[in-house]
């Protein structure tokens, strides 16, 4: 799940036998009406996540998909 960011704010990446996600969230900006914020419920800034693959993955055919925040990734088996 990644609420708030936009799809062109996340790439994958696999090289040999590791997927990489990475992005960036951007800080919410509102409108300032002159009152003070106190607390941000959401992180923001710069993530990465890496995964390392089984041997038995098709990486070249690997698929994702990122609609209302959420992020699949299908990762079909290689044919034996």
């Amino acid at each position: 799940d990644m609420p708030g960011v936009k799809k062109e704010d996340i790439k994958i990446e696999v090289k040999r036998n590791q997927l990489f996600i990475s992005g960036e969230r951007h800080r919410a900006v509102s409108k300032d009406d002159g009152e003070t914020t106190l607390r941000h419920e959401r992180s923001y800034g710069l993530f990465e996540r890496s995964f390392t693959l089984p041997e038995s993955i098709a990486a070249e055919k690997i698929e994702a998909q990122y609609e209302n925040g959420v992020l699949n990734i299908a990762l079909p088996k290689a044919e034996e």
